[in-house]
Parts: structure tokens; C-alpha cells; sequence
């Protein structure tokens, strides 16, 4: 598990609002991470990392529900809206 991935995973596991996104900001923090939402930038101890789009697009919906359980068919609806076939594998692909 990389360390974004432990650090999404630990904000989720977090009971209290303190960790949640600030979507009227525009960003959030979580440990060494920093997200932007209006410049689709993630941060890590203030050095860019190189983020592709539905990875980012991942991230920032896992950030909207900060310490509640996302269902892959959650995130299949709000990110792969038309797409069936493969989803998976797509899935897969951007988490890793």
C-alpha cells in the first residue's frame, strides 16, 4: 500500500470531521498530503506529485466522504457514468 493510499485510508477510518475535505476552500489536508480540488494538484510535504486525472478524480471522491465506506459501484456511478464493460480493471488501474 503506498503512502497515499495509507493516508486516504486512515483519514476514512477517522469518526470525526476534523480530517474532512474543505470543499468550500477547495482543498484538503491529510497528513503529508495536500490536495487542491481547483488546480487538480496533490502535494506531498509541500512537493507536487504527478497525479493522473481519474486517479485525482478518485481521491477527491473518497476526500468527500472522509470517514465513511465508498462502494466501488459508488465510484463507478460518479466517475465511469456510461461505462460497463471493464470497469474493474479501470478501477484496478487507477488505484494502483
Amino acid at each position: 500500500m503506498s503512502a497515499l493510499q495509507k493516508s486516504v485510508s486512515s483519514l476514512q477510518e477517522q469518526p470525526h470531521p476534523a480530517g474532512r475535505a474543505n470543499f468550500a476552500l477547495g482543498g484538503a489536508q491529510f497528513g503529508v498530503f495536500e490536495a487542491n480540488f481547483f488546480n487538480r494538484e496533490l502535494r506531498k510535504n509541500g512537493i507536487r506529485v504527478n497525479l493522473q486525472e481519474k486517479p485525482f478524480q478518485i481521491l477527491e471522491a473518497l476526500l468527500e466522504k472522509a470517514g465513511d465506506m465508498v462502494r466501488r459501484e459508488e465510484l463507478r456511478e460518479k466517475l465511469w457514468p456510461d461505462t460497463y464493460v471493464g470497469f474493474d480493471r479501470s478501477i484496478n488501474t487507477a488505484i494502483a
